[in-house]
C-alpha cells in the first residue's frame, strides 16, 4: 500500500517542513515528493510514502484517471503534468531534511514550532519554504512507469519547464521591482524554451508583456507561430 501527505508548503517554515520530512521518512524510508500548484503563494507538496515496495506509475492508468482536468479538484491536467511535478525519490528528500528532531506524540516539536514561525518569518514569506526545496529537486528513473520509460522520457522537458517556472515564481513573491521583474522573465523564457507546451509558462509571458508592453521586444523572437498569434492576440485586448 502507499500512503500521501499533503502538505501546504506557505505554512510550514523551511524548517517544520524539514522536521515533516524527517519524521515521515521514519516510518516510509521509500518515499517520493511531488509538488503540486505551480505558484510562490500557495504551493503544496506531496510526499508518499511507500511501506513495502517502490513506487511505480502504471502509465495506462494515469492516462485514464487523469484527463484534462476531468475530475473536479484535480490538481494535475494529464500524466505528464504530474511527471513534471516530481521533486525526487527518498534520497533527494533525506539531502533536504538532512539531520535533527523529528515529531512524535511525546515530542511535539512541530505544534509548539507552527505558531511561532507564523508570526516571525511567514508572514510576507510564502515562498521560503518552496525556494528552499527547488536546488534538491531529482528527475525520477525512467524506469518508474510501467511503459519501458515512455512516459518518463516524454515528460522530462516539462519536468525541466517546471524548475525555471517556479525560478521565477519565487523571484516575483520576492519583489516586484524592475530587476527582479526582468530576472523571472528570463527565468519564464527558459520555461518556455524548455517546453513550449507547458501552458503556465506562456501565460505568465503573456500576463507580464501586458503589464509591460515594453517586454515584448524579449519575448516574441522565442514564440512559435501558433503561440506568436495567440501572444498576439491577448496583448491587444482591451
Amino acid at each position: 500500500g502507499k500512503f500521501v501527505q499533503w502538505v501546504p508548503l506557505h505554512q510550514f517554515d523551511p524548517e517544520a517542513f524539514k522536521i515533516l520530512v524527517r519524521t515521515f521518512l521514519k516510518v516510509f524510508p521509500e518515499s517520493h515528493g511531488f509538488i503540486g500548484l505551480y505558484n510562490a503563494n500557495t504551493p503544496i507538496f506531496a510526499i508518499v510514502g511507500c511501506k513495502e515496495v517502490p513506487l511505480s506509475l502504471d502509465a495506462q492508468t494515469l492516462y485514464s484517471n487523469i484527463n484534462n482536468y476531468s475530475l473536479a479538484g484535480s490538481v494535475f491536467k494529464d500524466p505528464i503534468d504530474l511527471m513534471a511535478s516530481y521533486f525526487g525519490p527518498a534520497e533527494a528528500l533525506i539531502d533536504y531534511a538532512g539531520e535533527g528532531a523529528i515529531n512524535t506524540d511525546l515530542n511535539p516539536v512541530i505544534l509548539f514550532h507552527s505558531p511561532k514561525s507564523t508570526y516571525t518569518t511567514m508572514n510576507d514569506s510564502s515562498y521560503l519554504t518552496l525556494e528552499s526545496i527547488l536546488p534538491f529537486r531529482k528527475i525520477y528513473n525512467l524506469d518508474i512507469t510501467k511503459d519501458n520509460g515512455t512516459l518518463s522520457r516524454q515528460s522530462i522537458s516539462t519536468w525541466n519547464a517546471v524548475g525555471h517556472y517556479l525560478s521565477g515564481e519565487i523571484l516575483l513573491a520576492k519583489s516586484m521591482d524592475r530587476l527582479s521583474l526582468l530576472n523571472a522573465l528570463n527565468a519564464y523564457i527558459k520555461s518556455y524554451q524548455m517546453e513550449p507546451n507547458f501552458s503556465p509558462a506562456l501565460g505568465k509571458l503573456i500576463l507580464l508583456c501586458r503589464q509591460d508592453q515594453s517586454l515584448k521586444s524579449k519575448v516574441l523572437p522565442i514564440l512559435s507561430i501558433n503561440h506568436k498569434e495567440r501572444f498576439s492576440a491577448s496583448i491587444n485586448q482591451n
